[in-house]
């Protein structure tokens, strides 16, 4: 007899966890004795732990088990608030069930029918129980939160850097308090956030990324404020912090459609060998604004002397010398393929040759058809495999095209590209480039 297949769901939201009569291995036992009683076999468990049931966007096992569905599984889950406490959500994984036969039980109530009207008015309100229930535990926790806002107390989290806990709230520390003033102070005369790293790490003798300064200047905390109340005895005067975030908003450019990196994709870093990302800043040369286009590497952190960091004007620079050289050693390369490939193609004629004539002799039958296989066998590897090497005319069309370029004025007509035609140009023919440094850069071209 087959028997029925029956996916298992469990949830428990952050609050519930510590409850262990509530708990996913609880929930679990439940249902597998359950199965074992009905002698259901269990396909697959989908558990969504510390997620809260008011939407089903967030709960990534219940949205794989969704997906996983065959035509008549049973979903079973302990109670109907693991299951869904949104009656709209409910409701259309109801319509996703219907197609498939697909039916679902909540083990620990009394059954539901949800194909009878008055059934699915009873599931309906039992769904509209838990979300009420959900939405009343949202307000107590909320409540709680405002209890301790107005008491000048965090709700969560470990105290920003410069303060510590006090009888009357919290209390400054005061070499904690300079070096942040110091790091303030620093960021306004230098304006840009590596440099400031740099200089302060220099300082300090520390090894912090410039992820962690970015932090310290854009706490609300220094200025007192937390959660738009304040709580905290002000490091910062509120007027420094504004100017200081407003040399942020100076040097921050949002990516736009437009924005356009012409070495974007090509460029692996020298360690880990990932492409490197673009980004863009602002900057001031004298009176002038400027925007720097630069490529970083997604993988190796600062601080620990890999990071890669280039600028796109610079490697532009250094790049269009070497280029041509990079190009004419192709060439270079490319005609001793086509040297090779004339050898390769005489061996694969000579061994046409050869199979022409074993075929010969086994129609003869002047060999077995053991030796035939045997032979053969080894005769068509090596075509394969010569075969393979030779493709003449794509060698041919890439030289072609390499000395076109190796003919043209690069240098005079780079100069007319906009970002777009750049961009266009660098892809063309390079694979990809790796910078040891600026003087030493390795291009491998398609």
């Amino acid at each position: 007899m087959i028997k029925q297949k029956v996916r298992l769901y469990a949830r428990v939201s952050t609050e519930e966890q510590a409850r262990k009569k509530n708990s996913i291995p609880a929930q679990l036992n439940k249902l597998y004795a359950y199965c074992k009683e009905n002698d259901y076999e269990v396909v697959n468990e989908y558990i969504d732990e510390g997620i809260s049931a008011s939407t089903i966007k967030k709960r990534k096992a219940l949205l794989r088990m969704l997906n996983d569905l065959q035509r008549n599984d049973i979903i079973l889950f302990t109670n109907l608030d693991r299951f869904s406490r949104n009656v709209l959500d409910a409701n259309k994984m109801i319509e996703m069930f219907e197609p498939l036969n697909v039916s679902f039980k909540a083990i620990g109530e009394e059954d539901i029918d949800i194909t009878t009207a008055d059934g699915r008015f009873l599931f309906n309100l039992k769904v509209n129980l838990a979300e009420r229930e959900r939405a009343k535990v949202s307000e107590r926790i909320l409540t709680v939160f405002d209890y301790k806002l107005s008491q000048g107390k965090l709700i969560n989290g470990r105290l920003p850097r410069g303060y510590t806990r006090s009888a009357d709230g919290y209390a400054v520390i005061n070499d904690d308090a300079d070096f942040i003033r110091d790091v303030y102070r620093t960021f306004e005369d230098v304006r840009q956030i590596r440099t400031l790293t740099r200089v302060i790490n220099n300082k300090y003798k520390l090894d912090l990324c410039s992820k962690t300064y970015r932090r310290i200047l854009k706490q609300q905390a220094y200025i007192g404020l937390y959660r738009d109340k304040y709580i905290f005895p002000p490091i910062i005067k509120n007027e420094q912090f504004e100017r200081v975030q407003r040399i942020f908003d100076g040097n921050t450019i949002k990516a736009t459609k437009n924005q356009t990196y012409i070495f974007s994709g090509l460029i692996k870093c020298k360690v880990c060998g990932m492409r490197l990302g673009g980004s863009s800043s602002n900057g001031n040369s004298g009176d002038r604004k400027l925007k720097y286009k630069m490529y970083k590497c997604p993988k190796c952190q600062r601080g620990n002397g890999t990071h890669q960091c280039l600028a796109e004007k610079k490697l532009e620079k250094h790049l269009l010398p070497i280029v041509m050289d990079a190009i004419q050693n192709k060439i270079y390369t490319l005609s001793a393929y086509e040297s090779q490939i004339t050898q390769n193609r005489d061996i694969i004629d000579a061994t046409k040759d050869k199979i022409k004539r074993l075929q010969d002799l086994y129609i003869d039958g002047k060999i077995s058809k053991e030796q035939f296989d045997n032979k053969y066998e080894g005769l068509n590897k090596i075509l394969d495999e010569e075969s393979k090497k030779t493709n003449l005319k794509m060698i041919a069309k890439a030289k072609e095209d390499y000395e076109k370029l190796l003919n043209m004025n690069i240098s005079e007509i780079y100069d007319q590209f906009d970002d777009n035609g750049k961009s266009v140009f660098w892809h063309s023919f390079i694979d990809y480039i790796v910078v040891n440094d600026y003087d030493n850069i390795d291009i491998f071209l398609q």
